[in-house]
């Protein structure tokens, strides 16, 4: 699954999304997420998730002229997250499904929450698409 390309998984404007402008944006927030592993509490590892979206948000942005929509976002980063190769991956999230304390404000580090969720959820879901 690690050397799948990216047009093996359903994501929109796969040409705009392999451009040369983006591929630094794909290293930095790859980077990002493999420091989850690092990270010793639920809030930081959630908060390295964010950093990446925020990098991916901001590449969108400056590269492509526009902003990335909800639905485009949860098609790059299952990608974003098996290129990452964060160790235990399944474990970090349970890990920090399991103590991450649940702000009732409403916090940002709950959307990510929330998109690390989606993103598992596609992994255990994925299959590869028949040419």
């Amino acid at each position: 699954m690690f050397d799948l390309p990216p047009s093996a998984y359903t994501i929109p404007n796969l040409n705009q999304i392999e451009s040369p402008e983006m591929k630094f944006a794909w290293k930095l927030a790859s980077r990002q997420l493999s420091k989850i592993s690092e990270a010793k509490t639920p809030r930081t590892k959630l908060v390295q998730v964010g950093k990446a979206i925020e990098i991916i948000q901001h590449a969108f942005e400056f590269c492509l002229g526009k902003q990335i929509c909800a639905d485009d976002l949860v098609a790059v980063l299952p990608w974003l997250f098996i290129k990452s190769k964060v160790p235990r991956l399944l474990a970090q999230f349970l890990f920090v499904e399991a103590f991450h304390r649940i702000e009732s404000d409403g916090d940002q580090v709950e959307v990510y929450m929330t998109n690390w969720r989606i993103v598992i959820q596609v992994i255990k879901d994925f299959k590869i698409k028949e040419p």
